[in-house]
Formats: C-alpha cells, sequence, structure tokens
C-alpha cells in the first residue's frame, strides 16, 4: 500500500487500525474523522510527518510509529 483507502475513514466507530509493513508515507487528515480509535499502529512504513490531527482524537490511547522515516511532528 502507498497510501490509506479512504473508506477506511467512513467507519465512524473504528476503535484498532494496524496499517504495519506498507509503503505509505503520509496520514491524511481525514484521519480526524475516526472519533473512536483508540489503537493506531503504522510500523515500518515510510511516514515523515505525523498528521496534526491525531491530536484531536480524544480516545486515542495507544500510538505506533515505529522504523519510519519522520522528521516533522506536530
Amino acid at each position: 500500500l502507498e497510501q490509506i483507502d479512504q473508506e477506511i475513514f467512513l467507519l465512524d466507530e473504528l476503535e484498532i487500525l494496524n496499517i504495519n509493513s506498507n509503503n505509505i508515507k503520509f496520514i491524511p487528515d481525514e484521519i480526524g474523522k475516526l472519533k473512536n480509535l483508540t489503537n493506531f499502529s503504522m510500523n515500518l512504513n515510510q511516514l515523515v510527518k505525523i498528521n496534526e490531527n491525531l491530536v484531536n482524537l480524544q480516545q486515542l490511547k495507544i500510538v505506533q510509529f515505529d522504523a519510519n522515516n519522520i522528521t516533522v511532528f506536530p
């Protein structure tokens, strides 16, 4: 995968999202729609930036971005 499928962001009851071991370079702004997300993992991708909309996810407890190329933080 090189990008997150937009249909994921229609799952407003989604609590756990694991998108590990891909070639994803960015997290779309639509991540902010997943208000029930508690666990978000994107290990082993090509991320260079963490999307600032993650800050608005009040239920989010676990975030994993191991083995990426992150240089920009919100």
